[in-house]
Parts: structure tokens; C-alpha cells; sequence
């Protein structure tokens, strides 16, 4: 389960951006997380309430936005939604022969601080 080592990443880069910002209290925070990060939600959400838990971060809600995965086909270099379209272009009917272009990543995209 790589995870945990994902939100221990998190929360050392959300403490930096505290620190730079003279930030009080964290009330929120907000994560992209790309459908093709290999990266499962349930899990994240598991993770982050155990590394929170007993800290001063314990209240502060997790936001987790989902980017869909859209791939350029190598055939025919229309963009598409990979996980709608079965990994098969819907252009030219190319199967499982793209370039993801969007969701892959796992971003921090928006805090909510004092």
C-alpha cells in the first residue's frame, strides 16, 4: 500500500506551505488525485486519518477531487477519456494505444487556513 508513503509526502509539503505562510490553524485541504495515479481514495482517506490522527492536524477535512483520465491516441492523436472509453479511442477505434496526457498525478490543489 504506497499510500501512506503519499500522504506522509503530503503532509511534509502541506507543513512547508504552513510554515512559508505563517499559517495558524489548516482547516482543510484539497487533493486532485488522477485517475490513472494508481492511487485508491478509500485508501488515502485511511492513511491520512491514522497520520493525523493525535496531532494537531486531527479536524482538518480532506477534499478529494477526482481528475478523469484523458489520453491522446497514438493512431490517430485525438484526445480522449480513457476509463470511459474501455482504453479504446473513440475516434478511430485504436485499442490500448495512447499517451495518458491528464490524471496521473496526485496534487495538492487548494488549503483552507488561518
Amino acid at each position: 500500500m504506497h499510500e501512506m508513503g503519499l500522504v506522509l509526502q503530503a503532509i511534509d509539503e502541506l507543513k512547508e506551505v504552513c510554515e512559508a505562510n505563517d499559517v495558524t490553524r489548516l482547516i482543510s485541504v484539497t487533493l486532485e488525485i488522477g485517475e490513472a495515479s494508481m492511487v485508491e481514495q478509500d485508501y488515502f482517506r485511511t492513511c491520512w486519518d491514522a497520520a493525523v490522527n493525535d496531532t494537531d492536524w486531527k479536524q482538518v477535512k480532506l477534499k478529494i477531487h477526482i481528475v478523469k483520465a484523458k489520453g491522446r491516441c497514438l493512431t490517430c492523436a485525438h484526445e480522449f477519456y480513457i476509463k470511459e472509453n474501455d482504453q479504446t479511442c473513440p475516434y478511430c477505434g485504436a485499442k490500448d494505444n495512447f499517451y495518458p496526457v491528464t490524471g496521473k498525478d496526485l496534487e495538492i490543489s487548494e488549503i483552507e487556513a488561518e
